[in-house]
């Protein structure tokens, strides 16, 4: 079975991460792997996603200046250093970006 996901994006970027950790067993050929992607979604575009039972799709909003994945990595360094104890602490993308510069 295959879902597919239309995304729409509007003024802000999107990543999207998916993942596929799939199992196939037959009586004369078995395969299993996983494996992961990310994918850098422009601001106003539309894309289709095709995900299985096997299948993980997760949607991220990026910064509205945002021109790829590159420019999100910081936000995303910034933030795990944030999480250095049992609670979580999100970092707005404006404080992170302040933060970044110095």
């Amino acid at each position: 079975m295959t879902t597919t996901i239309t995304l729409e994006t509007h003024v802000w970027p999107v990543e999207v991460r998916t993942s596929d950790n799939h199992r196939f067993f037959t009586p004369n050929r078995a395969s299993e792997g996983w494996a992961q992607a990310r994918e850098f979604v422009p601001a106003n575009t539309k894309r289709q996603f095709h995900i299985t039972d096997s299948s993980r799709i997760e949607f991220v909003e990026l910064p509205k200046e945002a021109t790829g994945l590159h420019d999100h990595n910081s936000l995303i360094a910034l933030n795990a250093a944030c999480d250095n104890n049992t609670q979580s602490n999100t970092v707005a993308p404006a404080d992170a970006q302040k933060a970044a510069e110095g």
